[in-house]
């Protein structure tokens, strides 16, 4: 059978036209149901940005007193940091001064007076030194002279000018004398190691330090230092070299620690303590001077007592011996410093005893 199509060609052409029109209708629709959805998604999430940023303002608010008091303690302890470091550089001035101005003392003989003694620092750390005086003796200024040039600290010793005078009625000397002194590093003790430097437990460059306690000893010159001790509180002990011994007793200073059972306000309170049992058990116990000191800026309390010991040499003697004792607690420990020699030595031995005492470290 024959069929024929009489329907037009554009019958055709619009009604596919419709369809791409009924299709892109629909597209757009979809696209702008997403684009409404992806708008209202976005909007959600600034609106939930916008609440977190609301509580974090609020937290910052909250805590910004807080956050303040940590800066301005931050900077107070910058500033202590900065204090402590003069403090330490002021020490090891008032050290070195001491240190040189001594051993001058020590060179100046009878019958001379120093009128002024002026020094100006050199490049390399040295210190030149012009000192003025009067004598009666031309002899006595020579003596000076010889002296200073024998020193460990002083060298190139000169005399400027020296003039003929009269000094209550007497015949005299005016004079002036220039010198140097060698490099401020050389005068001072070699720097001690620090607790953290050590890393350990133990002895180096001839401090002991003991990272457990957190604390440190030096010996001084002339002097030895062991961690082999009799007491198992019992750091370290320093003991005077064996050639430089003299008399029946072998001068010694130890270093003590203990973790405290009971609270002690300060140093004083548990030297004080410490002291009570001492007097029970020491024989002759006798406690002749008690005070405050400072180690490096620690608060410390110090005791000067007596006792008696067995003789070592004499069988059925007894030796007086003389203590020298320092205390100090921090976070619930207590350490103790003793500085032990017999009555008729103690005090000639003071100046080591110091010196070492000033050793002294805590972290």
């Amino acid at each position: 059978m024959l069929e024929l199509n009489l329907v037009p060609e554009s019958y055709f052409r619009a009604k596919r036209m419709a369809r791409i029109l009924a299709a892109a209708i629909g597209g757009g629709i979809l696209l702008s149901a997403m684009l409404a959805m992806f708008y209202i998604y976005t909007m959600s999430q600034i609106s939930n940005l916008k609440g977190d940023i609301s509580r974090v303002e609020l937290e910052k608010t909250k805590y910004a007193k807080t956050l303040a008091d940590i800066e301005l303690l931050n900077s107070k302890t910058k500033a202590v940091e900065e204090r402590l470091k003069s403090i330490d550089e002021l020490q090891e001035q008032q050290a070195l001064w001491i240190l040189l101005v001594d051993d001058f003392g020590k060179c100046v003989p009878n019958n001379l007076w120093v009128i002024s003694l002026n020094n100006k620092k050199e490049a390399g750390g040295t210190r030149t030194f012009t000192c003025s005086g009067i004598s009666l003796f031309k002899e006595v200024i020579a003596d000076l002279l010889v002296r200073l040039n024998s020193s460990k600290f002083y060298r190139n010793v000169s005399l400027s000018t020296m003039a003929e005078t009269t000094s209550a009625g007497l015949r005299a000397y005016n004079f002036r004398i220039t010198f140097t002194s060698i490099e401020d590093n050389k005068v001072l003790p070699p720097r001690l190691v620090g607790i953290k430097e050590a890393g350990k437990t133990g002895i180096l460059e001839g401090t002991y330090v003991n990272m457990a306690y957190g604390c440190s000893l030096s010996k001084f010159e002339g002097w030895t230092i062991s961690d082999k001790t009799p007491l198992p509180n019992m750091l370290a002990v320093i003991t005077r070299d064996r050639k430089q011994n003299s008399g029946k007793f072998s001068p010694n200073v130890t270093l003590a620690s203990e973790r405290l059972k009971e609270q002690f306000k300060n140093s004083k309170e548990y030297a004080l303590s410490v002291e009570e049992s001492l007097k029970k058990t020491v024989k002759g116990y006798g406690r002749i001077s008690e005070r405050e000191i400072f180690i490096k800026n620690l608060r410390c309390y110090e005791t000067v007592i007596i006792f008696r010991s067995p003789s070592r040499l004499e069988s059925g003697k007894q030796l007086e011996i003389k203590q020298r004792r320092v205390y100090f607690v921090k976070n619930n420990t207590g350490f103790v410093i003793s500085c032990t020699d017999a009555a008729s030595g103690f005090e000639s031995g003071w100046e080591d005893f110091e010196s070492i005492i000033n050793t002294f470290r805590v972290l």
